[in-house]
């Protein structure tokens, strides 16, 4: 890689750049997980790493990150290339209920530059709708939450006073992590679990009917619910509700 950035240097068009350029652009990029073309001074790291993307894209590939570009959006970012049993199932049910919630907001034209501000008020209905358990309680959301932040699918904002939680929003990396092969993943990796769980009709419409043609809207009900029949031993009776955590 050393020898890439040289290669890159050594040209005259380029003989304005440093190398402290691209170590700043990537510390960067390491330090907030996703930039932005009108992000408050991250332009000129956004354009380098638009300009130089096969350069940045084998750097981060090296240290174990995918970096991900969407023109449309103006935006770079890095996911860790971490496999699904590193997450818990509960982390990777809140996830898919998010990419549900994010596809809606997409679909009604509701979000900005690609993000999406769902609520968790919202999303714990949902969670309990689709999954007939207890909703989480607070410490164990607020963990998963942390946990998605790391992964760079969501922001964690302010604290929403009457709901005793914090906004957040969750970024079009987000459709880069929730696709058909993840989800195949999923499952696969679900198998291996015996306990089960069945959604109702009306969830299993709702979750069909919400889901994104883009990830798989067959795909993504089959691996919520073989996540959550995972999921039913770890979140039992003696959870109790969000709102008295």
């Amino acid at each position: 890689m050393l020898k890439d950035l040289e290669q890159i240097l050594d040209k005259p068009e380029n003989d304005h750049m440093h190398e402290r350029d691209f170590e700043a652009a990537a510390s960067y990029l390491l330090q907030k997980q996703s930039i932005w073309a009108d992000g408050h001074g991250q332009k000129r790291h956004y354009d380098l790493m638009v300009r130089f993307s096969d350069y940045f894209e084998t750097l981060f590939d090296a240290i174990g990150f995918d970096f991900v570009r969407d023109y449309k959006y103006g935006y770079c970012g890095i996911l860790p290339r971490s496999g699904l049993p590193v997450m818990r199932k509960f982390d990777t049910l809140i996830l898919l209920l998010l990419a549900k919630m994010h596809d809606e907001q997409s679909r009604k034209a509701c979000t900005e530059r690609g993000c999406s501000t769902p609520c968790l008020g919202v999303l714990l209905d949902l969670y309990t709708q689709l999954t007939g358990l207890e909703k989480p309680t607070r410490p164990d959301l607020l963990a998963s939450l942390k946990t998605l932040a790391r992964h760079g699918v969501i922001q964690i904002g302010d604290m929403d006073e009457q709901l005793n939680l914090p906004k957040i929003t969750v970024t079009p990396a987000i459709t880069h992590v929730v696709t058909a092969d993840f989800l195949t993943s999923l499952e696969a990796y679900s198998e291996h679990d015996e306990t089960t769980i069945n959604f109702d009709e009306d969830a299993d419409d709702d979750l069909e009917q919400a889901s994104s043609e883009e990830i798989g809207q067959e795909a993504l009900e089959e691996s919520a619910e073989a996540t959550i029949q995972g999921d039913s031993q770890d979140n039992d009776a003696e959870e109790k509700d969000v709102t008295h955590g």
